[in-house]
């Protein structure tokens, strides 16, 4: 009210511009799909200096002053938290290429009721990388829970040290449901937390203001070298953005895939009966987070809105500048229980048990494979009766083919069975395609297939 402060902010007017032309274009597209009462919000941030470059904060200042991309309590994250999930895991040596269960209707004293993948896609096995492209929920439930898992702690933790907490009443507790993304957040936080993937691991405090300078020349406030902090090591961030890398070429985020050809990395969400549409993703230059919703919340469709915003804003953020790679890491040290306990449906792990047990008996192999064993009986005229013809690995499951002998009607006229060592004829369903994470209890989602 005396005058005289200067106030600089971290703002980029040309940015800020892409991002309301971003906008304006995914609100024509609402509009087309009658969707008019749905908002946008986003937030870009350089990774490199926490400088808060451009950011949406609703639709029309005129209409409501509520800023929903710094909003206190935000909205639920769905199965963009996932990436927090991941990055705990690779942290404490599970590796990414370590296989889960993500067969549906996962059922633990967690859930009020079985956690399930959208559209009930029944994925089999996938490994922890594949699992997050297709953001599948029961594996990652079955990550939380399993006790040498990531812990619902090691979770909130992670999520706390990227710059994402809050309250319990918010979602913010150490349980289970907190990787299927039941806590609220806002662009902010999450284009920030994001942001520390992009630098090798290095997290700068999010700021809008660089200095307040007063009418006598003192600087009250400087943040125009406010050092980072190494929140994960290089090594855990670079596994974590490679996997990333793989949800925008291969996975749910494919629809946000630079033109240019820039290399980007990011995770979608979507909470329970899409009433939260979200993508956050960066570049090396970058990181920006958008968010899309009805602000009275209502059930929505699978829209690619956020996606598309995203896409948008980067593609002419970038524009012109030259293309960047992410920073070079080694690879993390992958020495977890987990690990080795779930090596038993690994590829890899069951080719070399599958030599191993190469001439044992029935019994051996019973004895050495467990539970994770199906038997099928199947005529051969060169395997005596009771031995074993042949073992097969296929979804984490291993099938022992035990020969019954030779098929008595072998060369008759009515036909017969297989007298090659091989089963009788017969089919199956072969891997569900990807689809992605589907609603669950308390709003944890996930998003359809690109």
């Amino acid at each position: 009210f005396d005058g005289g402060l200067t106030v600089y902010t971290t703002i980029d007017p040309t940015l800020q511009g892409y991002a309301e032309e971003a906008a304006a274009e995914v609100y024509d597209d609402m509009a087309r799909t009658g969707d008019s009462d749905v908002s946008l919000s986003m937030t870009c941030i350089d990774p490199n200096t926490g400088y808060v470059l451009a950011m949406i904060g609703g639709k029309d200042w005129s209409d409501s002053q509520f800023n929903l991309a710094t909003s206190a309590t935000g909205r639920q994250a769905g199965s963009s938290f996932k990436a927090f999930t991941l990055a705990a895991a690779i942290e404490q040596g599970i590796s990414p290429k370590t296989v889960i269960d993500c067969s549906t209707g996962f059922v633990n004293a967690a859930w009020s009721k079985p956690v399930t993948n959208y559209a009930g896609a029944n994925y089999g096995y996938l490994s922890i990388e594949r699992m997050t492209w297709v953001s599948a929920n029961t594996g990652f439930a079955r990550l939380v829970t399993d006790p040498d898992g990531v812990t619902p702690q090691s979770l909130l933790d992670m999520a706390a040290r990227l710059g994402v907490s809050g309250d319990t009443k918010y979602g913010y507790g150490a349980y289970p449901a907190l990787t299927l993304g039941a806590a609220q957040t806002n662009t902010l936080r999450m284009a920030s937390a994001y942001g520390a993937f992009a630098t090798g691991g290095i997290r700068h405090p999010d700021t809008c203001i660089t200095q307040v300078i007063a009418q006598d020349g003192t600087t009250l406030i400087d943040n125009t070298e406010v050092p980072g902090e190494q929140v994960l090591s290089p090594e855990v961030a670079g596994e974590v953005t490679r996997v990333l890398q793989g949800v925008v070429t291969q996975g749910t985020g494919r629809g946000s895939a630079l033109p240019s050809g820039q290399v980007s990395a990011g995770k979608t969400g979507t909470s329970q009966e899409h009433r939260d549409l979200w993508f956050c993703g960066y570049t090396p230059q970058l990181s920006c987070a958008v968010w899309t919703g009805a602000v009275q919340e209502r059930e929505m469709w699978e829209a690619p809105w956020c996606k598309d915003a995203w896409r948008i804003f980067m593609s002419l953020a970038l524009d012109g500048r030259e293309r960047v790679d992410f920073p070079a890491a080694a690879e993390p040290k992958y020495d977890s229980d987990f690990n080795k306990k779930q090596s038993i449906y690994s590829e890899d792990a069951a080719k070399d048990t599958i030599a191993q047990l190469s001439g044992a008996s029935l019994a051996e192999v019973q004895a050495a494979l467990g539970s994770n064993l199906t038997i099928v009986e199947t005529y051969s005229s060169t395997v005596a009766a009771g031995s074993i013809v042949k073992i097969e690995f296929a979804n984490g499951t291993y099938t022992a083919y035990v020969s019954i002998g030779p098929d008595p009607n072998a060369g008759s006229d009515s036909g017969g069975g297989a007298d090659s060592g091989e089963e009788p004829p017969g089919g199956g369903e072969g891997p569900v395609g990807p689809p992605d994470d589907g609603g669950q209890p308390g709003g944890e989602g996930g998003e359809p297939a690109p």
